[in-house]
């Protein structure tokens, strides 16, 4: 069994929730195969009916360490193959291509990402510190496994160093270190080379500000700046998204979005 495992773990309120429902909107709309969802929540988060019939897993659970959340993926997934995803994004496009090259590895992170253009992002912003402390550049808001004692390695050495960073961690950072973190740590082992995909097949488009800067003419890029036409299409500005658009803001879900996405399934 094949499917999509979105993050939407959140203790300040509802909006990843309702971030995971457009996303889950979306790839029901889009993926012509394997569109299974299953959604990561606050086991104190309620669902809607329309949410319960629309995620086809709820995993509700409990964690006092919500930046590590990832750590758990392997042990969470209900799917044999698994993509998983970060609630604040939206699937544009039909990905069921991916399923048969992602299906040669054990576990994939994507090696680089998009800006808002759909070109590949040189030296991004976000990852100053990973150079500098000498993490692999890889992206954790998309990526994928399935069940094998790779994957399941890296998974548990990425939990192992969860515990261990805690409250030590080896090197100063902005903010405590995060899923990316982690995961860069283990992928920068020889081992795991592999597991990082440097063609550009796996990708998504990384919409942080930083990252933008020939579009943004010295502003940010806001939620008036996403628009979803009437024939399904999403742009940012005068740029068509396609694949996965992982827009970070999760105030963007606004009571326009979801009814927007929503009516994809109509």
């Amino acid at each position: 069994m094949k499917g999509w495992l979105i993050w939407a773990y959140d203790i300040t309120g509802d909006q990843y929730l309702r971030a995971a429902t457009v996303l889950a909107q979306s790839i029901k709309a889009t993926q012509k195969h394997n569109g299974l969802v299953a959604v990561v929540i606050n086991q104190q988060m309620q669902l809607s009916q329309d949410q319960k019939n629309l995620f086809d897993h709820v995993i509700a659970i409990h964690t006092d360490y919500p930046k590590e959340i990832m750590s758990l993926g392997y042990e969470l997934s209900p799917f044999q193959e698994t993509i998983s995803v970060e609630a604040d994004c939206i699937v544009c496009t039909d990905l069921s291509h991916w399923w048969n090259e992602l299906g040669q590895h054990d576990i994939l992170f994507p090696g680089q990402v998009k800006d808002v253009r759909g070109q590949r992002i040189i030296n991004s912003y976000y990852r100053r510190g990973f150079t500098k402390h000498g993490l692999a550049d890889v992206w954790s808001g998309v990526f994928y496994w399935q069940k094998s004692r790779v994957a399941s390695d890296v998974f548990k050495s990425s939990k192992a160093l969860c515990e261990q960073w805690r409250d030590n961690i080896p090197f100063e950072w902005t903010e405590n270190a995060a899923n990316d973190e982690f995961f860069g740590a283990v992928m920068a082992h020889e081992n795991y080379q592999h597991c990082i995909d440097s063609t550009g097949f796996l990708t998504f488009t990384h919409n942080r500000t930083h990252d933008q800067a020939q579009y943004l003419n010295n502003r940010d890029i806001t939620a008036s700046d996403l628009n979803i036409a009437g024939d399904g299409s999403v742009w940012i500005g005068p740029w068509r998204q396609t694949g996965i658009l992982h827009y970070h803001q999760k105030h963007w879900v606004t009571a326009k979005v979801e009814e927007q996405i929503g009516a994809w399934n109509e």
